[in-house]
Parts: C-alpha cells; sequence; structure tokens
C-alpha cells in the first residue's frame, strides 16, 4: 500500500513537537475534569439517575462538538497558506506528486489529530456509560457524526488556506463559514 508522502512527511513533523501532546493532555484533562464535576454535583444532591447521565452525556457532546470546531480551523488552515508563507509551496508543487495528493495528505493529516482529540475524550464521554445511562449505539452515532463534521469542517478550512495567502485570514475565513453553515442550519431547525 503507497502512502501519500505529504502525509507521512506532516505527520513525521508534527510529531517531533511538545505542543501537540501538551495540547492532547490539557484537552482531555478538561473533558475529564467537566464530567467529573458534573458527576459529583449530580451525587451530592442526592438524586442521581439515568436521565443526569444522559444530560452530561449530551453536555458533554455539544462541548466537543464546539472545540472541534474551533481546533480544526486552527489545525487545517494553515497547511497550505502556512506553506505559502514560508515560501515552499512552489517547491512542494513542483515535488512529483499531483495536487490532489497534496491536499489529501494536508486533509488527512490534520484529520488524524482531530481524530485523536476525539479519542482523548471517549473515557469523559463514556462515564455515561458506567452508571447505564445511554446506550453504546449513541455513542457510535455520535462518533460517527463527529468524525463527518470533522471531515466536512477540514475540507472547508483547506479550501481556505488555498484561497487565502495569509494563515490568520484562512483561519478566519474558514471560522466564517463554519458559522455560516452550522450557524444557519440552527437558525432553519429554530425557525421551522
Amino acid at each position: 500500500m503507497k502512502v501519500n508522502p505529504v502525509l507521512k512527511k506532516e505527520l513525521m513533523l508534527g510529531s517531533r513537537t511538545i505542543r501537540f501532546p501538551i495540547a492532547l493532555m490539557i484537552y482531555g484533562l478538561c473533558m475529564a475534569g467537566i464530567a467529573l464535576l458534573m458527576v459529583f454535583s449530580s451525587v451530592n444532591t442526592g438524586t442521581m439517575d439515568l436521565s443526569d447521565l444522559a444530560g452530561i452525556f449530551l453536555i458533554l457532546a455539544f462541548l466537543q462538538m464546539g472545540l472541534i470546531l474551533l481546533i480544526i480551523p486552527v489545525l487545517t488552515a494553515g497547511s497550505i497558506a502556512g506553506e505559502r508563507e514560508r515560501q515552499t509551496l512552489d517547491l512542494l508543487l513542483t515535488a512529483p506528486v499531483s495536487s490532489f495528493s497534496v491536499i489529501l495528505g494536508k486533509l488527512l493529516s490534520s484529520m488524524c489529530n482531530v481524530l485523536l482529540y476525539i479519542f482523548v475524550s471517549l473515557p469523559a464521554m463514556a462515564l455515561a456509560f458506567l452508571y447505564g445511562g445511554i446506550q453504546w449505539r449513541y455513542l457510535l452515532v455520535f462518533l460517527v457524526m463527529i468524525l463527518a463534521t470533522a471531515f466536512f469542517c477540514g475540507a472547508v478550512s483547506i479550501w481556505c488556506a488555498a484561497q487565502f495567502k495569509k494563515t490568520i485570514l484562512s483561519s478566519i475565513g474558514s471560522l466564517l463559514w463554519e458559522f455560516v453553515f452550522f450557524g444557519g442550519t440552527l437558525i432553519a431547525v429554530f425557525a421551522w
């Protein structure tokens, strides 16, 4: 099986920095801290039932979706625009790799990082299963939904990174597109 060379390079360079593991640790600790705080507050009131655990799952799911929607433009929007700012885009485009492979490699490397963020938060999400608050299929549906959303937002961020010359402009552009897509959907749902 042939591995995308851009994906291989991005994953190798990304694994050499200490920032990403620290960010993963902070993200996981925040999700676990919020989950434990919610469980302890439910236990301290003395009325812990299954609806509280389902509520904890819902709150954590919305929180994770919001954080993933904010993390994806940071990880992805600088991919092509960063190559342009470092003046390495021309060198990358002259390599014997198709443009599609470059874009796919950048997108998949960002999605690998987002996948790690999602898997780091699974223990906090699975806390609702400890007492039987929700079923496993809901977690699987949530995982499929968040992965599809992450892939869509990553594709929009890659498009913005290719359109804008500066990383900050591509980040702002991808955040605006996310707001249009998801905010517009929420407004349409509530208006319906």
